[in-house]
């Protein structure tokens, strides 16, 4: 089979004509790139060039473009699945780190795990086959389409099962090993231990079980508060509470109102440690209850360092801690902790459990559904 071609985009103005172009030329090149025969890079700072390249009268004359045009175009480019401005690789970006981390004998695996709206799947064909062609040791698939392309078209590359697949049944993580070669799946954090000790003897694959980090009850990617808020979602466009649609607004007293686009989603007094405005960790009036509540979530962060052994007993082999906009600092402590106690675990020493409190959502934790699912 050909290997398909990493193309990186370093001019707009060559990107236009390719977008929209209608000489046969850039027509062609349109069929082989919806055929998936390249891969068509684009860099955060180019795809805003871009953006802003498209608001200029000439050009939309020129390549008779309409509104539709233009963000039906902006919508397919920009769709990634972890879509946070400054936290995604280019291709070089990506072939350095790979072979830093190789070198030091760790493994890197690329999330493709949102999903991809009808009729507009070349960018994820085209993040797979990039993937496979930098070497990524494993790549996190979660929507059916995609796992069947990456199946298909790539048989030897190791997949893993995105906790967004929402696979929590033996029935459902066996049909996805059967159809797709999947190595591994990631169970929602709905599960006791109990329960994953369950589902781990009737599987033919490994687990991965969240660990660390948000607690993220919603059904596992396939939220829409976001979009409803900034109109954009988690699941298509790969990011929640986007940066751009954050604002926080802080009186003559000092006390803060944080805001999701134009809806309000805390009030802090003065003092009070403010969160990140996600509409599903905010605090909010309803009725029949006097104060405002957290009426979806409480910001509240998972620790299961304390149900280490007993996870591992039930026969997790990997451990999901959450890093994504979080520090080095943060990625380091916690990731330290964690290596130190499942080492312990292993030699059949007590573990050493590190105090991770501090590294919490406001400074509380809890072992979610894992211990008991009453735990709510």
């Amino acid at each position: 089979m050909e290997e398909r071609v990493p193309v990186v985009v370093e001019d707009v103005n060559g990107l236009l004509p390719l977008l929209f172009g209608r000489t046969r030329r850039a027509i062609e090149i349109r069929k082989a790139w919806n055929e998936n025969r390249f891969a068509l890079v684009l860099t955060p700072p180019i795809l805003d060039e871009l953006e802003r390249v498209l608001t200029y009268p000439k050009v939309r004359k020129n390549f008779a473009l309409d509104d539709d045009d233009v963000a039906q175009a902006l919508t397919i480019l920009r769709q990634n699945a972890r879509n946070f401005p400054g936290l995604n690789f280019t291709p070089e970006e990506l072939q350095g780190a790979l072979a830093y981390a190789h070198q030091r004998g760790a493994k890197v695996l690329l999330a493709a795990n949102t999903f991809p709206p009808a009729g507009a799947t070349a960018l994820w064909k085209q993040a797979i086959d990039a993937g496979v062609a930098l070497g990524v040791d494993a790549i996190i698939v979660a929507d059916m389409g995609v796992a069947d392309y990456a199946a298909r078209t790539h048989p030897g590359q190791r997949l893993h099962l995105s906790v967004q697949a929402g696979a929590s049944s033996p029935e459902a993580i066996n049909f996805h090993v059967r159809e797709f070669g999947i190595a591994r799946v990631v169970l929602p954090r709905i599960l006791t231990v109990a329960e994953i000790k369950a589902v781990h003897d009737a599987i033919d694959c490994e687990i991965e079980a969240f660990v660390f980090g948000n607690i993220g009850m919603m059904a596992e990617g396939r939220c829409s508060l976001s979009n409803y808020a900034t109109g954009l979602s988690t699941n298509m466009d790969g990011v929640c509470s986007p940066a751009g649609d954050v604002h926080y607004d802080e009186d003559a007293q000092g006390n803060l109102t944080t805001r999701l686009g134009p809806y309000v989603i805390d009030c802090f007094s003065c003092g009070e440690n403010a969160g990140y405005p996600t509409i599903c960790k905010g605090r909010y009036r309803v009725a029949g209850i006097a104060d405002p509540y957290y009426a979806f979530e409480e910001p509240v962060s998972l620790n299961l360092s304390g149900l280490l052994p007993d996870l591992m007993r039930a026969g997790v082999t990997a451990l999901k801690i959450e890093g994504r906009q979080r520090s080095r600092a943060y990625v380091k402590a916690v990731v330290e902790a964690f290596r130190t106690a499942v080492d312990d675990v292993l030699a059949g020493r007590d573990p050493a459990l590190a105090d991770l409190l501090a590294l919490t959502e406001g400074h509380r934790q809890t072992q979610g559904a894992f211990r008991s699912k009453t735990w709510r």
